[in-house]
């Protein structure tokens, strides 16, 4: 028996057992842009996410059809009906149905670039340019309004959060690093990682630390908007930024759990938040894949535009 029906027997039984829905690989497009990042990446370019997309998108168009054929993955394609054939046979004999699979392992994906979006479209020059001075102007070109379900759904099945890689059909592996966070939202990326609040006892009591520690989620733009720019403007920005793009909160109002690192706003820029971006996804989808949650935390659009 070939390696094909050795895999094909072994999801068998799996789906005997568990009805798993075998995942479906990434289209010809998603495929040569992987590889298109990967050598501008090689070649020392640091393009922006959304320079990136524009140039892959105008490369790929340039492209013949003989030549968009090599990234049909017609091998790993041709697998996954297999399976996915299988698989169909299977919920058939125990009289399941595949939308009930659907429903049970859809994911609730929390990172909303939406929200973020808006308020970039509402602010003024200079207070982009009080974002850009902490080093965090990248995520200004953040052109992503809507995370992609299907997309984000494979990247998080196919992510390996103890090793920080994605796993591909064809057996090869992406690692993820945290030079790749910087060139998909090109925020700072050297010097010490941002470090949690430990004692909210000492923060709150300390005359020296600003006015306050906790905000209210729905209300957080509209006070982004009103507030003078200076340093409690720089602070919020950052809460606000970490709140969108890693997770918001579930409650109304939220704790900013980076005080301490946040209180001398010159040294911003100064902290490696891509490392602290990087382990915070690794910790959450760990935490989501050991326990089967569907909230997906963590910030998951960096590995969709990596």
């Amino acid at each position: 028996m070939n390696r094909t029906k050795d895999k094909c027997k072994q999801v068998e039984e799996h789906c005997d057992n568990n009805l798993v829905k075998p995942i479906k690989p990434p289209s010809d497009f998603i495929a040569y842009r992987m590889d298109f990042a990967r050598k501008q990446k090689a070649k020392g370019k640091a393009l922006t996410m959304k320079k990136l997309n524009i140039a892959a998108r105008n490369a790929w168009n340039k492209l013949s059809d003989k030549e968009k054929l090599v990234w049909k993955n017609e091998a790993d394609m041709k697998k996954y009906k297999e399976l996915m054939k299988i698989y169909k046979q299977s919920t058939a004999d125990k009289g399941e149905s595949i939308e009930s699979d659907v429903a049970k392992q859809a994911y609730r994906f929390r990172c909303t670039p939406a929200k973020f979006l808006k308020f970039v479209g509402r602010i003024d020059g200079a207070k982009i340019a009080a974002i850009k001075e902490i080093g965090f102007g990248g995520l200004l070109e953040i052109q992503c309004h809507i995370l992609p379900k299907d997309i984000c759904t494979w990247l998080v099945n196919n992510f390996n959060p103890t090793h920080s890689y994605i796993q591909l059909e064809s057996g090869r592996v992406l690692h993820v690093t945290s030079e790749d966070i910087v060139k998909a939202l090109e925020i700072p990326g050297e010097g010490p990682v941002p470090v949690k609040d430990t004692r909210d006892d000492v923060i709150e009591s300390d005359p020296h630390y600003s006015r306050k520690k906790k905000y209210n989620w729905h209300d957080i733009v509209d006070e982004l908007i009103s507030v003078e720019i200076g340093d409690e403007f720089k602070r919020l920005f950052v809460i606000f930024a970490c709140g969108c793009l890693r997770a918001p909160k579930t409650q109304a109002e939220i704790k900013a759990n980076l005080w301490e690192s946040l209180q001398s706003t010159s040294e911003i820029a100064k902290f490696n938040w891509t490392k602290f971006i990087r382990a915070d996804l690794c910790k959450k989808l760990l935490n989501m894949q050991s326990n089967a949650q569907k909230n997906v935390g963590g910030c998951i659009l960096f590995l969709l535009v990596s």
